[in-house]
């Protein structure tokens, strides 16, 4: 085998597009600071409850939430 193994994980469509796009902007690959996030939390310089995932029920689309975010905006400003 050649190279490191791809992994999998879900994600928007367009939030993957704007991750790699900041990423490139300042210089680096989504691969690259996914590494180093990755890293930063096995070594314990950075917490996951500090980013505060959101836990997603299985089936639910992320689109979802963005739905009822932007309703609630709309709502409140």
């Amino acid at each position: 085998m050649t190279g490191t193994p791809r992994q999998t994980f879900r994600i928007e469509e367009y939030l993957w597009r704007k991750f790699k796009a900041k990423c490139r902007r300042e210089g680096y690959t989504a691969s690259e600071v996914l590494r180093a996030c990755i890293t930063a939390i096995l070594d314990g310089r950075l917490k996951i409850s500090k980013l505060k995932p959101v836990k997603v029920k299985r089936g639910v689309k992320m689109s979802d939430f963005y739905t009822a975010f932007e309703q609630w905006l709309k709502k409140n400003t």
